[in-house]
């Protein structure tokens, strides 16, 4: 189902777009071409994301979800959305982030 996209070592994120309400992402690969598309569900306590195989949001891949409400260096865990299994997790670093 396409999984071959993170057979990479390195990825970019894109540039960031203005929605009206939430934001979007696209996930580049080394070469520039798009592996995913990334999109943040507004007005949510907890940070909520969703990566999608592309903009058309048909398959959904990967949902990366805050472990605590409105933390500064928060801890994400990376869940597989169709297995359910987490596969990883990411934090972010308080004022390196900004």
């Amino acid at each position: 189902m396409g999984w071959e996209r993170w057979a990479k070592s390195r990825y970019v994120v894109g540039n960031k777009r203005l929605k009206r309400v939430g934001g979007a992402v696209n996930i580049l690969d080394e070469a520039g071409a798009s592996a995913a598309f990334c999109e943040k569900k507004a007005f949510k306590l907890k940070e909520d994301m969703r990566v999608f195989f592309d903009e058309t949001k048909g398959v959904e891949l990967l949902s990366i979800q805050a472990r605590k409400v409105l933390d500064f260096s928060s801890a994400y865990d990376v869940v597989d959305t169709a297995t359910g299994a987490k596969v990883g997790a990411l934090r972010r670093s308080g004022v390196k982030s900004m």
